[in-house]
């Protein structure tokens, strides 16, 4: 198993990005609120790549927000509350 860590949302959206001609994640953690892009944008950006609208992304917040349908990946985004 190989594992990436980014240091916020565009470097995350890079290593998705270039993933994707060697060897494509299986699933993606992402922090609802890193800096720059945040969790949301980069699941956005996601489904625009080829072959990633459908990789599981576990999306995590501190933030207690109820679950939201995003219009622009028609995909129900579900929050996980840390506490």
């Amino acid at each position: 198993m190989n594992v990436s860590n980014a240091i916020n949302g565009q470097h995350a959206l890079e290593l998705v990005t270039e993933s994707q001609f060697d060897e494509p994640f299986d699933i993606v953690l992402l922090d609802a609120s890193m800096p720059g892009l945040d969790g949301v944008q980069v699941v956005r950006e996601m489904s625009e790549i080829p072959g990633y609208s459908l990789i599981p992304v576990i999306l995590l917040s501190t933030v207690d927000v109820p679950p939201v349908r995003d219009p622009a990946t028609d995909t129900l985004i579900r929050r996980v509350h840390l506490k």
